[in-house]
């Protein structure tokens, strides 16, 4: 009826060759439209235009998972984190960007330059080969897109240091000593 839903119904559309109906679609349900039209002389159409839609206003959602401190022997080999959506949407791709915290430049897949979003493996669970630099510490953003086009606009975020280098201590003595020692030095 145009202002609940019913049967259906012939609603009155504005426009003869290109037409349109006001409609506020609800987030993440799916539509069926039919099109009807009628000539000047009152034939109707009997093979009607068809088509479906599903409306999905929720962005997609992703999270950064890498975070914390890191050594050489925990390090996995890549940034990783989740990503997803709703309203009958699918997660297509993630990509991210890798900020040095040091001088806020942004890795860029072979150097250190321009903020640069690098594309991601893997769309709900997914991943980022990369290799720290010894003594960084990064910033990670994530950002997902699903098949509706949306793309989040609310990135995931997470920082990360990684220390690869293992300490060194130095033991020194002003002399010799003579007896018995015992203890841990």
């Amino acid at each position: 009826t145009g202002a609940t839903w019913a049967a259906s119904t012939w609603l009155v559309a504005t426009g003869t060759t290109a037409w349109s109906y006001p409609f506020a679609p609800s987030n993440g349900e799916s539509y069926t439209v039919q099109s009807r039209a009628t000539d000047v002389a009152g034939n109707v159409e009997t093979t009607f235009g068809t088509s479906t839609f599903t409306y999905n206003a929720s962005g997609p959602d992703s999270t950064v998972t890498t975070s914390g401190s890191y050594r050489a022997a925990s390090w996995t080999g890549s940034i990783a984190g989740t990503a997803s959506t709703t309203g009958g949407a699918s997660v297509t791709a993630v990509a991210i960007t890798i900020q040095r915290t040091s001088d806020s430049l942004y890795y860029t897949g072979a150097g250190w330059g321009a903020s640069t979003w690098l594309a991601a493996t893997g769309t709900t669970s997914w991943s980022y080969a990369f290799t720290p630099v010894d003594g960084v510490t990064c910033q990670v953003q994530s950002r997902a897109t699903d098949s509706f086009g949306n793309v989040e606009a609310s990135f995931g975020s997470s920082s990360f240091n990684y220390d690869g280098t293992s300490p060194t201590s130095v033991i020194t003595t002003s002399g010799s000593y003579v007896g018995t020692f015992s203890g841990y030095v």
